[in-house]
């Protein structure tokens, strides 16, 4: 009866906040400070069927942990951050998998321009790359180029607004074009790992397509997820993500489907 009466009040007090907040003008910003720094876990599962498969399921857990620290902030509010993968574990259908090409990132740093609204400016490494992580480095500055950050206007409970992502990957032998439109909605504010909370409700598609050396094809999905940010504080607390994608290939062998779900989560390590 305790428990039930004290999710009962967490959910009244969580209600009241959200109503409380409901004609509250908001401006969504990041809070950068030389010297911050932080820890992020990050985890990515995946689950991938279809007749490429011959009928098996591949169950793929990825885990990882970063450190972001501000190196400095200048007087627009700019900040160079710094992030680091400093652990990855990797499990194919409950095994481990020890070697991965994950791992290899770990240590090597890289260096983003961040204004205070979370668009991105440039994406760098003070480290040589291996040849090997020449196209992730390129990802990372495909992300940078696309990332479009919060509005610069203020918010109120029930706006929204959108977002598009243009990609264009090289995974060796395959090209990867594809496109994410998303379309986020501030829903309210709640509690969330201790912080007073924005939640930004995410939906998205995703249209692409698939250029390979023995034929073509396209990959289409869908996602929905929650955004947890941190008003007074100005920083990311948690983000969750749910996408399922379909990637249909012809070949001269013929036709190959595969079905990907995937759930990814990002949150705050104190």
């Amino acid at each position: 009866m305790k428990i039930v009466s004290l999710s009962f009040g967490l959910g009244i007090a969580t209600s009241m906040m959200s109503l409380l907040c409901l004609g509250q003008d908001v401006k969504l910003e990041y809070h950068y400070k030389a010297g911050d720094q932080w820890r992020v876990k990050n985890t990515i599962h995946q689950q991938i069927s279809g007749e490429a498969l011959r009928g098996r399921t591949l169950n793929i857990v990825l885990e990882s942990f970063e450190k972001t620290h501000v190196e400095s902030v200048d007087e627009s509010g700019i900040a160079s951050v710094v992030s680091t993968q400093d652990s990855v574990a990797a499990k194919v259908n409950d095994q481990s998998l020890p070697h991965h090409g994950d791992e290899t990132l770990n240590g090597i740093p890289i260096r983003r321009k961040i204004t205070k609204t979370g668009k991105c400016l440039e994406a760098s490494s003070n480290k040589d790359f291996p040849a090997e992580l020449e196209r992730t480095m390129n990802m990372f500055k495909q992300e940078c180029q696309n990332s479009a950050g919060f509005p610069e206007k203020e918010l109120k409970v029930g706006e929204s607004w959108n977002d598009e992502q243009v990609f264009s990957v090289d995974l060796g032998g395959i090209t990867f074009d594809y496109t994410i439109k998303a379309h986020y909605r501030l829903l309210g504010f709640e509690k969330n790992a201790g912080y007073d909370c924005a939640v930004l409700r995410i939906t998205s598609t995703l249209d692409g397509t698939l250029t390979l050396e023995e034929g073509s094809g396209t990959v289409t999905g869908t996602g929905r997820g929650t955004r947890f940010f941190a008003v007074k504080e100005g920083k990311e607390v948690s983000q969750f993500m749910d996408l399922t994608a379909t990637r249909e290939v012809i070949t001269p062998k013929g036709k190959m489907q595969l079905r990907i779900v995937l759930n990814t989560s990002e949150e705050l390590v104190k």
